[in-house]
């Protein structure tokens, strides 16, 4: 028996509220899969995207930092603050 009517009578019966899930009925759904070389695909996508959201979060803490020593060098706090700056300065990124 195919899996897609068994589920439509699910989706169907909890609509009603009267769900009552027999395991056998459970474990008959299958749900189709893309291929291995699709899901794979889909993975290294994803995995990217999320090299990208961290570089990104790297990029904003290095920049609050940055704006951190400007503000105090500005408002002339501490030389340990205006070590940090001249540090910030030195990695040749002042202007990212």
């Amino acid at each position: 028996m195919s899996s897609e009517p068994q589920f439509r009578k699910i989706l169907e019966t909890v609509a009603h509220g009267t769900l009552k899930i027999n395991t056998d009925d459970l474990s008959a759904i299958t749900f189709p899969l893309p291929p291995l070389a699709i899901q794979q695909a889909i993975v290294a996508e994803i995995e990217a995207e999320q090299a990208l959201v961290a570089a990104n979060r790297e990029l904003i803490a290095r920049c609050e930092k940055k704006i951190q020593a400007t503000l105090a060098h500005v408002w002339g706090e501490t030389n340990e603050t205006q070590t940090e700056l001249a540090k910030t300065q030195e990695t040749g990124h002042a202007h990212d």
